[in-house]
């Protein structure tokens, strides 16, 4: 397939910085009936990938509980590094099952499949960060969003709009009236004002969004079921002998409590 390359050609002083991460790019724009999938390239030394690949999932319309974990146990064929982002979300770290799937393409669209079979719509995109990657698919369009660097990360998250970090209301209407509507913009402003006037939690976000700070994320774990069966050969008319024949069963259930309460102790963070 044809593969379309973004060009970079900006100044250094036309991108908005953020502490921690440097550098940017725009992509040009290159309309095809369907987009072949592309990263960013730059004109600067090739950038080292960095150590995660993360793929945001975001479904065109709110999806049920029992719909999104269906989704998850699907995508669990991709990565076991799978989490949920309640209603219409979901996030995959994928670095180490490209080549399971001839790269970025091959697995991108195995995944728009899964979706497809359960009748949902998703939008995609791939980043450095689990946040990136999910605020990128919830602004994502037609044209895949696909950064492989954090030096160009935050030049591509620079123009998307501030509603995709799903901000209050009232959070977002105080930076409009400073005439700060995008990724960029917010990305500029003096981190230590910014904190006093919105708080450091909205200032955390966009460190985790950028890489800055670490993005820790639970990962998803199908559930359970317990079912065992006992056949009585014969009829119990007492409380103590229905006991007695259940008395295997309720061991094996609360082995198989034990087991899962070690299990989700254990359970690495993602």
């Amino acid at each position: 397939q044809d593969a379309h390359e973004a060009e970079v050609s900006a100044p250094a002083d036309a991108a908005p910085q953020h502490p921690g991460v440097r550098g940017s790019s725009r992509s040009a724009q290159n309309p095809a009936r369907k987009p072949a999938l592309r990263s960013v390239t730059s004109d600067q030394p090739a950038a080292k990938p960095a150590p995660e690949f993360w793929i945001g999932v975001h479904l065109t319309e709110p999806a049920s509980q029992p719909l999104l974990e269906g989704l998850a146990i699907r995508a669990q064929r991709f990565t076991p590094r799978v989490s949920l982002v309640p209603p219409d979300g979901l996030l995959l770290e994928v670095k180490g099952s490209l080549h399971l799937f001839n790269g970025v393409e091959g697995l991108w669209r195995a995944l728009e499949n899964e979706c497809v079979l359960l009748g949902v719509k998703p939008l995609l995109a791939l980043c450095p960060t689990p946040l990136a990657a999910l605020v990128a698919a919830r602004a994502s369009s037609a044209k895949p969003f696909i950064v492989i660097g954090l030096q160009q990360l935050i030049g591509q998250l620079a123009p998307l709009p501030l509603t995709a970090l799903r901000w209050p209301p009232e959070t977002l209407e105080r930076l409009a009236h400073m005439g700060v509507r995008t990724i960029g913009e917010v990305l500029r402003l003096p981190r230590a004002g910014f904190a006093r006037r919105f708080g450091t939690e909205h200032l955390s976000t966009l460190d985790r969004l950028s890489g800055r700070a670490a993005d820790i994320r639970n990962r998803f774990r199908a559930s359970e079921r317990f079912r065992r069966k006992c056949d009585l050969t014969y009829e119990l008319e007492s409380h103590d002998a229905i006991l007695r024949a259940l008395e295997p069963l309720f061991k094996e259930l609360g082995t198989f409590l034990r087991e899962q309460l070690h299990l989700e102790l254990s359970e690495p963070k993602t």
